[in-house]
């Protein structure tokens, strides 16, 4: 071999499971803290890994392999997956709070942030299009990374839009009751 780039790779894979474990344990604690719900904090928690395998999926089918790069990409996107899964929970708990029925507030909760969290989706992403233009080297070198934090991105959205409303609906169901 030329280049064995196996040790930065295995670097960076531990890095990326230390911080998505982190990220999850972290935000859980913050929900179970703030809503003093553990149902809550495990969906959220459930969510991470979910996007993130959801990306290596997506790198797959594009045919990108696990390198530095994409591993700094799903690495730079933990920090924004925790968001979309904790609005959510956190939407659906201030209209259970109103005193809505619980199917009402996850569907008023989930329908009222949908275009707020879509636009902060386009924003994040069009960071990354002109990597779409390059060639050469510097496209084979970015390309990769805007495809990891893409399909986390996307893959977080669809799961908090779709996972974390199911997932309440069973979970919180116990917490409050139905008029």
């Amino acid at each position: 071999y030329e280049f064995d780039q196996s040790s930065y790779v295995s670097n960076s894979l531990k890095s990326v499971l230390f911080e998505g474990a982190i990220g999850a344990l972290l935000t859980g604690l913050m929900v179970l803290l703030f809503l003093k719900d553990v149902r809550s904090a495990i969906i959220i928690v459930v969510n991470i890994p979910l996007a993130l395998l959801s990306a290596v999926l997506g790198l797959y089918l594009c045919g990108q392999t696990v390198n530095v790069m994409t591993l700094g990409g799903l690495a730079l996107a933990v920090g924004i997956l925790v968001d979309e899964s904790t609005v959510t929970i956190e939407n659906i708990h201030h209209h259970l709070e109103t005193g809505k029925p619980l199917r009402r507030a996850v569907w008023e909760a989930c329908k009222e942030i949908a275009v707020p969290k879509l636009l902060i989706l386009l924003s994040i992403l069009a960071v990354f299009v002109p990597a779409l233009f390059m060639t050469g080297v510097p496209k084979s070198m970015f390309m990769p990374l805007s495809l990891a934090v893409g399909f986390s991105m996307i893959a977080s959205f669809l799961l908090s839009q779709t996972l974390v409303p199911i997932l309440s609906n069973w979970f919180i169901k116990k917490n409050f009751k139905e008029p």
